[in-house]
């Protein structure tokens, strides 16, 4: 029992720590934020999602109206203010900030310890790519939260494969899947695929090596 509490506030520690990591890496978003200009791509979004709702479904793009739609409804709860552009990159900042800690989560399953989770996150705030494409008027943040809420679903299923957990699961990832269906974004989310190459070569070092601070 006092063993099972002490494992309880280390993890508890180490979460708060990682919440904490992440509340920096918005931080450095939202200094980044304040210095960018639009680009191509964002500015197209942001045209587009101004238009009509049939304007949006009827254009042709490389990818489903599925974001645009989101970021009409993000752009008519901002309004029409100085700071609406940061905001919205703000608010683009959020749920890659989620998918940071989720990715935390699973490198902690993975290796079977967060101290070495708390390490790679570390390392992950302060990859410039993450702050550019957390930050980016574009769909990336949103791809890469699906991407990692999927990666933790099934690092959870292998790391307990009971039956009863494995239908659950099985059942789940249809649903998590569904992001990549609607296809947030057709390319390759450079962000997630990092961090998910980072989580595959832990694991291979996790098989070799005795971690009991699970």
């Amino acid at each position: 029992m006092v063993l099972c509490r002490r494992i309880f506030d280390r993890n508890l520690r180490a979460d708060s720590l990682a919440i904490l990591l992440c509340l920096i890496f918005l931080t450095m978003c939202l200094t980044f934020a304040t210095k960018l200009n639009l680009w191509g791509d964002e500015a197209f979004s942001l045209a587009l999602a101004e238009s009509s709702w049939q304007t949006i479904f009827h254009t042709v793009d490389t990818h489903l109206p599925t974001y645009t739609f989101l970021l009409k409804l993000l752009i008519s709860l901002t309004g029409a203010n100085a700071n609406r552009e940061v905001l919205i990159r703000m608010l683009h900042a959020v749920p890659f900030a989620i998918g940071l800690f989720l990715g935390y989560r699973t490198v902690g399953l993975v290796t079977r310890s967060r101290t070495k989770a708390l390490d790679v996150l570390l390392a992950a705030i302060f990859l410039p790519p993450f702050i550019f494409y957390a930050t980016n008027i574009r769909m990336y943040s949103l791809l890469f939260l699906s991407s990692m809420v999927f990666i933790n679903t099934i690092a959870h299923l292998l790391s307990k494969p009971d039956l009863g957990r494995l239908n659950r699961y099985q059942n789940y990832s249809r649903y998590l899947a569904l992001p990549y269906v609607l296809k947030f974004c057709q390319a390759v989310d450079i962000a997630g695929n990092t961090l998910f190459s980072g989580i595959v070569a832990l694991s291979s070092i996790a098989e070799h090596t005795p971690c009991n601070n699970a």
